[in-house]
C-alpha cells in the first residue's frame, strides 16, 4: 500500500509547479484547496491501511540544530504575531511539510523512486512553458500566455513562463538541472542525457532574463569544469571581465553602470524604508507586516526579514551554508549559489515548487539516501 501513497505524493509534486497558474487564473483558495486535498488523501490512505508513522525522518530535525532553531522561530512567530500571514507561509511552507508529510509516506523510498524523474519533469515543463510563451509572444498571441498580466509592463516583451517572472523561470531550470546532475553523481546513475541541457539552453535563451544568463554562465562551471581543472578559474575571470566590459559599454541595459547605480540606490532606499518600518525588538526578531508601510519584493532578503523575522532568515541561510559545507558535490554547491544570487532580487528559492524540492533535498543530504 506504500506505493499508492507514494503515487499520491507524486501527484502533489506534479501539481506543485502549476500552483502559480491556478492561483492567478482562479483564486488562492482553489490552489490551496487542491494542495490540502492531496495531503488529505495521504492522511486518509494512512488511516485506512493503518500505516506506521515514519519517525525516522524526524532525525533530520533532531540532528540538525539549524532546523531545530527554525521550528523554535516558527513557534515564536505564531506566539508573538498571533497569526500566520500568507507571506509567512510563502516563505516557510517547507517547514510545515517537514512536520506533516513524513507521517504518511516513506520519504527514503520515495526519493529513490521518483526524485530524479521529478527533476526531469520540472526541467521539461518549465522550459516548454517559456518556449511556448515565447512563440505566442512573437506571433501576436501574447495574451494567451497562462500567466499573462498586462499590468506588468516590464515583462510584456518577455515570456511570462510557468511562474510569471523571468528571473525565477530561468534561474530555476538551471537549478533543477544542477540538482539532477547531483543525484546522478551520488547515486551513480551515469551522465545526464544531453536533451535536458538542450531544454535548459532553449529556456534561458527564449526567456531573455539577465539573471537567467548569469545563472547559465555559472552553471557551466560545474558542467564543464570537472573535465578541465583550470576551467572554472579561467571562466570566472572571463565572466568578470565580460561583465565589466558590458557595464562600461552599456551593451546590455541591466548590466550597465547606470542601471547598477540605480539598483544600488534602490536597494539602499528599501533598507532605509525597512529600518523606519521596525517598531519594536519583536518586530525585528519575528517580523511584522505593517498596514501602512509596504516593503517592495525587489530585494529578497529584506522582504523575507520583514515578513518572517531576522531570526528565521539567519537560520535558513545558516542551514544552506551548512548544507553546502556538508555536501561537497560541486553541482549541489553551485545550485545553492544560484539560489542565493537569484534570491537577492526575487524570492526564487521560496516558490511553491521549491518548498517540495527543499523537503526532498534535506532528506537526501542529511539521511544520505542511496539507491541500494
Amino acid at each position: 500500500m506504500g506505493k499508492i501513497k507514494e503515487k499520491t505524493l507524486l501527484l502533489l509534486l506534479v501539481y506543485a509547479p502549476w500552483v502559480n497558474v491556478i492561483n492567478y487564473r482562479t483564486t488562492p483558495i482553489v490552489a490551496s484547496s487542491l494542495t490540502a486535498l492531496f495531503i488529505g488523501l495521504l492522511a486518509v490512505e494512512s488511516f485506512v491501511w493503518r500505516s506506521k508513522i515514519n519517525e525516522e525522518y524526524f532525525d533530520i530535525i533532531k540532528k540538525n540544530p539549524f532546523l531545530f532553531l527554525a521550528f523554535i522561530s516558527l513557534l515564536g512567530y505564531s506566539i508573538f504575531c498571533q497569526k500566520i500571514s500568507d507571506l509567512f507561509v510563502f516563505f516557510n511552507l517547507f517547514l510545515l511539510l517537514l512536520l506533516v508529510i513524513p507521517l504518511f509516506v516513506d520519504i527514503r523510498a520515495f526519493c529513490r523512486s521518483y526524485f530524479d524523474v521529478y527533476l526531469s519533469y520540472l526541467i521539461i515543463v518549465v522550459s516548454l512553458s517559456i518556449i511556448v510563451d515565447f512563440i505566442l509572444l512573437n506571433t501576436g498571441y501574447a495574451s494567451l500566455q497562462p500567466m499573462y498580466n498586462s499590468e506588468n509592463v516590464t515583462y510584456l516583451e518577455r515570456p511570462f513562463g510557468l511562474f510569471g517572472q523571468p528571473s525565477v523561470n530561468s534561474t530555476l531550470i538551471c537549478v533543477f538541472y544542477l540538482l539532477k546532475r547531483y543525484l546522478h553523481d551520488i547515486w551513480g546513475l551515469g551522465r545526464v542525457r544531453n536533451i535536458y541541457f538542450v531544454f535548459v539552453v532553449l529556456g534561458v535563451m527564449c526567456q531573455g532574463s539577465g539573471s537567467g544568463f548569469i545563472s547559465f554562465a555559472l552553471l557551466l562551471i560545474p558542467v564543464w569544469g570537472y573535465r578541465f581543472k583550470a576551467f572554472k578559474y579561467v571562466f570566472i575571470l572571463l565572466l568578470l571581465g565580460g561583465i565589466y566590459y558590458i557595464s562600461l559599454t552599456d551593451l546590455v541595459e541591466k548590466l550597465s553602470v547606470s542601471y547598477l547605480t540605480f539598483l544600488y540606490d534602490f536597494v539602499v532606499d528599501i533598507f532605509h524604508l525597512y529600518l523606519a518600518h521596525i517598531s519594536s525588538t519583536s518586530a525585528l526578531i519575528w517580523g511584522e507586516v505593517s498596514p501602512t508601510v509596504m516593503i517592495p519584493i525587489d530585494f529578497g532578503p529584506i522582504f523575507y526579514i520583514t515578513h518572517s523575522g531576522i531570526l528565521l532568515y539567519i537560520v535558513f541561510i545558516g542551514t544552506l551554508v551548512y548544507l553546502s559545507v556538508k555536501e561537497k558535490n560541486y553541482n549541489f554547491r553551485y545550485a545553492i549559489i544560484l539560489l542565493f544570487i537569484g534570491g537577492l532580487h526575487y524570492p526564487v528559492m521560496f516558490y511553491v515548487v521549491m518548498h517540495f524540492i527543499w523537503f526532498l533535498l534535506f532528506f537526501v543530504v542529511f539521511r544520505k539516501v542511496r539507491l541500494t
